[in-house]
Parts: C-alpha cells; sequence; structure tokens
C-alpha cells in the first residue's frame, strides 16, 4: 500500500470538511445552524469529520470543523473554521 503524502492527506482533509456541510449548505441552511448542529461523521476510510468538540486534549468551539484520520498508525489532524468550509462549498 502506497503511503500518502502530507499534501494528500490534507488534500483529503479538506475534502472531508466540505463532504461533512455540503448537503446543508446547497439545501440552504445558515452557517449559524450549522454551528448550532455539531454535525458528525465518519467515512468507511477512518476519516472523522465533526463541527466542535475535542481532539488531541484540545476542546474546539462549534466554529471549527475538526477533521482526524489514522493512515498507518500515524494520526493526521486539521482544524477549519466552519465559515471557510461554508464559503468554499457555497462557491461550488
Amino acid at each position: 500500500m502506497r503511503q500518502l503524502t502530507l499534501f494528500e492527506l490534507s488534500d483529503a482533509a479538506l475534502d472531508a470538511a466540505k463532504n461533512l456541510i455540503r448537503v446543508y449548505v446547497k439545501r440552504g441552511d445558515t452557517l449559524e445552524s450549522l454551528h448550532r448542529s455539531y454535525l458528525g461523521s465518519t467515512s468507511p476510510d477512518g476519516m472523522d469529520a465533526q463541527i466542535g468538540g475535542d481532539m488531541n486534549q484540545v476542546r474546539y468551539t462549534n466554529n471549527q470543523l475538526l477533521v482526524k484520520r489514522d493512515v498507518n498508525g500515524k494520526v493526521v489532524d486539521r482544524v477549519f473554521t466552519v465559515k471557510e468550509i461554508y464559503d468554499l462549498v457555497s462557491a461550488e
């Protein structure tokens, strides 16, 4: 199995963040309603995405979207603002 590069992992994390909220943005949900939702999901490939919560013993607010993935024993984490992901999905 080929090792993913850091760039590929970052790109996958961004995709996971966008996929988490895409359907809600496209149907017209507001940024505020997403903040209140505390959405979360886990994909079959082990990518977790959630709005707000805890990661690596740090508590994040519901203004932040967390993505975590375990790749061959190495945990890769990314934190985005919900607004930046909302804006990216809105522009699609």
